[in-house]
């Protein structure tokens, strides 16, 4: 009898709070679930080069605007680097989350985990940012919660 392993995510943002709100996300409906990350089209398709002899990818979650590649150039990489990987994208994303939770569930936040702190990922995300534009990105935060995304 074969045991059925927990799914095995790719989370693919440049942006680490993202990456850590899609474990959120997708940990409340898959508790089991197992997670690699990557943060640029290189570290992804390093990531998938390891094939399936190592921990394979089961889904592929992947931003079309990464630091080092732009839109469906982005998507093609990935899809020449793992053929058989199943990926989604931004809207597709946006919509199979609302097809997996009621609407009520889409606007509560799930629990942090133990010890995140937002801050911290704002501080460490404005450590490679350009020191003279962070007064406008502050600016934007303050007038938008999602302007700084």
């Amino acid at each position: 009898m074969e045991v059925l392993r927990p799914p095995h995510y790719l989370l693919v943002d440049d942006h680490s709070l993202i990456r850590e709100g899609m474990m959120q996300a997708i940990r409340a409906l898959e508790p089991k679930a197992r997670f690699s990350q990557a943060n640029s089209l290189q570290a992804t398709l390093e990531r998938l080069a390891h094939g399936p002899d190592a921990d394979p990818i089961d889904v592929v979650l992947l931003d079309l605007g990464l630091p080092d590649s732009r839109g469906t150039a982005t998507l093609q990489a990935v899809r020449q680097a793992a053929p058989t990987q199943r990926t989604q994208q931004g809207e597709q994303q946006g919509r199979l989350r609302r097809e997996a939770c009621s609407r009520k569930e889409l606007g509560r936040l799930p629990d942090r985990a133990p010890g995140f702190d937002p801050i911290a990922v704002f501080e460490r995300q404005e450590a490679s940012r350009i020191p003279e534009l962070l007064g406008l990105r502050h600016q934007r935060m303050s007038a938008d919660p999602f302007a700084f995304l």
